[in-house]
């Protein structure tokens, strides 16, 4: 089916205008010098209205408009059909277009290629007119093929020579640089690097191991200042470095502080503070086992026990720290039990004002009952069972310091019934076993073994009492193999 055409001539829509300084506009029609890319542009259907109002100058024009571009343009299609054609503005940035030093790079590429290429012709005429020269002056004939060879092997040689000269420049430039500047800077780089290291050297053999042993033993002769420095300085050494944990150790750091340790503040007075730095400087050097190990032989651990008694709160509190790290060592519990340790242990159990003294002493005091049996008489003759029954009164539901004092209760109450009867016989032992156990809920926890256990042991104590009572005897039978 075809289209009815309009009638009348097309007309020109207002909408199609052109927006260009430019365009030259004579005479009512829209010109451009020296065309270079028409932009054809088809008006839509117009209505008999726009027909009638269109100019005479189009009566006999045809459907297609034909606008010369020559520079860029942009069209612009409005949702009522009208098509619009406008110049851009070639001052303008355009969106997302190439950066200025891109462009300018590309003019100055051109104009090497231009300069290079009105290089090269000179330099063909020039030899070209030197060639016909030379075959004049000598008279022999010159073909064009020998010319054309002679120009083309001096052109290319000449360009080729400038290309390689301005590549290999830089690389002169640099390298005259380097040997010029470069040199003297890394031999000065190279001399300021040893002159540090040399530093650094005599630092590390000033600050090494062997020199502050030997600072230390030099230094009981010398004043508390000295004392103080070199301890502070083994300790802060020791904080550093394993390896200066190690070699110290190993050269018999132990044994010298341990030696100090007598005559540094035993009355609480201002010595108090060397005997804290020494505490310090020991609790740096224990974080290795071997120094673990040289603290039990050397006997430090009757001198450390004997400072939980010292007048100094924050003496015995390091000195309390320092035997809670060896509650593991089966060498240091025995040291402990034979210098009477237990009773300032199982005492420092009930002092609720200092939680942290109390959860170092559970330690210890644990590290015993699960020791050997001297150790085990020792914490109950010192009141360890009434002081272990004691943290269970603590209002939090789980802790680790009531855990750890279910598993001393039950490691002390398995080892002998009688201990089981002891604990029957405290008030409200049973009741807060049990609230202790309720408090775990369903789920399991380690603790709930041991809390069942002891409920257990009551329980069986308590039978064995009403059957004493009644004159009867209880006889545990033994577990099969």
């Amino acid at each position: 089916m075809e289209s009815a055409k309009p009638a009348g001539p097309p007309a020109v829509r207002p909408g199609l205008r052109a927006s260009s300084d430019g365009l030259a506009r004579r005479s009512g029609s829209l010109l451009t010098p020296e065309p270079r890319a028409p932009v054809v542009l088809r008006a839509g259907s117009a209505s008999p209205a726009d027909g009638a109002a269109a100019p005479a100058a189009h009566a006999a024009a045809d459907e297609a408009i034909t606008f010369a571009n020559q520079g860029p343009a942009k069209l612009v299609v409005k949702p009522d059909g009208n098509i619009l054609w406008e110049m851009a503005d070639v001052n303008a940035p355009v969106p997302g277009g190439r950066r200025g030093w891109v462009v300018a790079a590309q003019a100055g590429a051109e104009a090497a290629l231009t300069l290079s290429a009105a290089f090269g012709g000179l330099m063909g005429a020039s030899v070209a007119v030197m060639e016909l020269a030379r075959a004049m002056h000598n008279d022999y004939c010159l073909t064009g093929h020998a010319l054309t060879r002679t120009i083309a092997v001096t052109v290319s040689s000449s360009t080729a020579g400038m290309v390689a000269g301005i590549a290999y420049a830089p690389v002169l430039a640099a390298r005259l640089l380097l040997g010029k500047v470069a040199r003297p800077a890394a031999a000065a780089a190279a001399a300021a690097a040893a002159a540090r290291g040399a530093v650094r050297l005599f630092q590390l053999r000033a600050a090494g191991p062997a020199a502050l042993l030997r600072r230390l033993a030099c230094a009981g002769g010398a004043g508390a200042g000295a004392v103080l420095d070199a301890l502070a300085k083994v300790a802060g050494a020791a904080a550093r470095s394993e390896r200066f944990r190690r070699a110290f150790v190993k050269l018999g750091g132990i044994d010298e502080i341990l030696r100090l340790l007598p005559g540094l503040g035993a009355d609480g007075g201002p010595g108090a503070a060397l005997l804290q730095a020494a505490l310090r400087a020991l609790g740096e050097l224990l974080r290795e086992p071997e120094a673990q190990d040289a603290l039990v032989a050397a006997g430090g651990v009757p001198q450390l026990t004997h400072l939980l008694a010292h007048p100094a709160a924050p003496v015995a509190a390091s000195a309390l720290a320092l035997l809670s790290g060896l509650a593991g060592n089966a060498v240091a519990q025995e040291s402990i039990r034979e210098c009477g340790g237990v009773p300032l242990f199982v005492r420092t159990l009930r002092d609720c004002e200092r939680p942290l003294a109390q959860a170092q002493a559970m330690a210890v005091v644990g590290a015993l009952c699960g020791g050997s049996k001297e150790a085990q008489e020792e914490v109950v003759a010192a009141g360890g069972l009434q002081a272990l029954a004691g943290l269970l009164r603590e209002p939090a539901p789980r802790t680790q310091l009531k855990e750890s004092a279910v598993s001393a209760l039950h490691a002390l109450c398995r080892a002998s019934p009688l201990r089981a009867a002891a604990l029957m016989a405290l008030p409200d032992a049973e009741a807060r076993l049990s609230s202790a156990l309720s408090a775990y809920g369903p789920c399991w926890y380690p603790c709930k073994a041991d809390l069942h256990c002891l409920l257990n042991l009551i329980s069986k104590a308590q039978i064995a009492a009403a059957a004493e009572a009644d004159g009867a005897v209880m006889v545990e039978r033994p577990e099969s193999a």
